[in-house]
């Protein structure tokens, strides 16, 4: 993954928190965390280090890759969320 194709997957997440209301970003914030949890409990627990080292000014190539995939997760949960939360209010 070209470090290109990570600063597009990045603006495309930025997007959409710029459009989530406070409620969406906090649906999202609950899905990701049930995501997180799923993953560990099967894979054992991400090391903060590990976060830390996705943070790089210069990323690696697998650094790159796990990032895409991270953001490529936060805009499928706050499209998700956002669908919930709109399900939700077309019900009251």
């Amino acid at each position: 993954m070209t470090p290109e194709t990570l600063k597009a997957y990045e603006q495309v997440a930025d997007r959409l928190l710029e459009t989530c209301e406070k409620e969406t970003v906090a649906e999202a914030a609950r899905v990701l965390g049930l995501y997180v949890g799923y993953y560990q409990r099967r894979h054992g627990p991400i090391g903060i280090e590990a976060l830390a080292d996705l943070t790089a000014d210069c990323p690696s190539a697998n650094q790159r890759e796990d990032r895409a995939e991270g953001m490529r997760a936060l805009a499928a949960a706050l499209t998700l969320s956002a669908g919930l939360a709109q399900a939700a209010t077309d019900e009251s």
